[in-house]
């Protein structure tokens, strides 16, 4: 029996973001229960104070509430997870560029090309000098580009939009984001991204990669074959 053991670590990688995924479920859950039982305690404080649901302090202890868990708590949790994801999509379509770029004896390699990011230089590579296409789902080649708008927006300022600091690039991609009400918004300079979206680009992320491993794999084959000839 022979073990393929070409991109091994990618399947553990993918392991530890879905494990990742189930603990920020948990922290998330955990957080809101916990946010909860402060909001409810801060309303008995009030009581003893002669507060009543009728006077603008009882409001209060709500709008703790619902920035903490709407607003601050997705930003703490799900921002990095965008990072993350993004980390390992890059490390995989560089080491498959890498083994091809070698294997083909191709000069420039895909840290040379020429591009406006990560992506961009990523596709023209592969298709230009490899000849393989980075992505062959419609869905995900689409997803990607939003992807890294939000993780440009959250490595560099935080997931704040409104400041300097962010590239016009990353603004506008993610306002136009915001604009399709696909689970990414805006509020306060920040963007919030919600559960759904967020497990759904995962998925679209994970299946694309996977897809491209194979098509490597197939390409090497074929590759081995024709060279023993």
């Amino acid at each position: 029996m022979s073990l393929d053991l070409r991109l091994l670590e990618v399947p553990l990688e993918f392991d530890l973001l879905e494990g990742y995924w189930g603990f920020i479920g948990k922290q998330m859950e955990s957080s809101r229960e916990s946010a909860k039982r402060k909001r409810d305690a801060n309303h008995k404080k009030l009581e003893k104070l002669g507060v009543t649901p009728c006077d603008v302090e009882w409001d209060e202890p709500f709008h703790d509430y619902d920035y903490e868990v709407n607003l601050l708590l997705p930003r703490i949790l799900y921002n990095p997870f965008l990072v993350s994801l993004c980390s390992v999509y890059e490390s995989v379509v560089v080491e498959i560029a890498e083994c091809m770029q070698k294997k083909l004896r191709i000069k420039t390699s895909i840290h040379k090309q020429k591009g406006s990011n990560f992506l961009d230089r990523a596709k023209k590579y592969y298709e230009n000098k490899l000849g393989l296409k980075l992505s062959t789902n419609g869905q995900a080649g689409d997803r990607l580009p939003e992807l890294y708008h939000l993780r440009n927006a959250v490595a560099h300022s935080n997931g704040r939009i409104d400041v300097s600091i962010v590239w016009d690039q990353t603004r506008k991609g993610v306002q136009e984001l915001v604009s399709k009400n696909i689970g990414v918004q805006e509020n306060g300079g920040y963007i919030i991204v919600n559960e759904d979206f967020l497990r759904e680009t995962f998925m679209l992320v994970k299946g694309d990669l996977e897809d491209l491993i194979a098509r490597y794999k197939e390409w090497d084959d074929a590759h081995k074959a024709s060279s023993t000839q």
